[in-house]
């Protein structure tokens, strides 16, 4: 079956930009289609959720489209679509799975720290998630990496650091992605403590598929002022 795939999304990465490095290192054609007004819109009524992200599927020899909503469902599916959901059995499958979910609340808890602080207690949370919340996903992340890549001392030939199996997965773009967006938090001594984790975001960081994308001047921006209000 012939099928094209547009994505909707605001102009910044935020909850696409994972979607985006899925499908650039499956070398899965996807369209990106920018917003910059989402409220009043007829997309945002015909989005199950009447929110974006918002996946297209379109099936090029019946023109029919289904509309695929929420950012880990939509990866999910563009992973499956570029081979890069573990397939050596279900179990592996699961785990990468609640590693998805676990990786979700990792970037859904700040999320809801810098949009419910105020100007009065930012600084004191911000402070208390680095020190704390931050440093228990990290350092999870960090033990995950350290199991699932035991074996290698034993090999001649080094792996790439993975989360689950011995290839590349979803959950590998993943975690880069939600790490990514919080750099800025993280000061250079942190990575001190999380080897592995410092090793695994260069390796995806110098993937032939993502390398010229990610170092690319014309990435859109991680956040823009009040985009929620889009």
């Amino acid at each position: 079956m012939s099928t094209t795939h547009k994505i909707h999304y605001f102009n910044i990465q935020a909850r696409v930009e994972a979607a985006l490095l899925i499908a650039k290192q499956g070398n899965l054609p996807l369209e990106f289609v920018g917003h910059n007004n989402f409220q009043n819109t007829e997309l945002k009524e015909q989005a199950p959720f009447g929110q974006l992200p918002l996946l297209e599927i379109i099936n090029n020899e019946t023109n029919q489209t289904t509309l695929l909503s929420q950012s880990i469902a939509i990866c999910r599916y563009l992973a499956k679509q570029c081979n890069l959901i573990p397939t050596e059995n279900t179990i592996l499958e699961s785990i990468a799975d609640s590693y998805v979910l676990g990786i979700d609340e990792f970037r859904t808890e700040c999320y809801r720290l810098h949009r419910f602080s105020t100007d009065e207690n930012k600084v004191n949370n911000m402070n208390e998630w680095k020190e704390g919340r931050m440093l228990f996903y990290l350092n999870r992340f960090e033990r995950f990496l350290k199991e699932n890549n035991k074996q290698q001392s034993n090999e001649e030939t080094e792996k790439p650091l993975v989360l689950v199996g011995e290839s590349l997965s979803w959950v590998d773009i993943i975690l880069y992605d939600a790490i990514y967006e919080q750099m800025f938090l993280m000061k250079d001594e942190i990575w001190s403590t999380l080897p592995l984790l410092k090793k695994f975001m260069n390796q995806i960081e110098n993937l032939p598929n993502l390398k010229d994308y990610i170092q690319s001047k014309d990435r859109m921006p991680l956040y823009l002022p009040k985009w929620r209000n889009l």
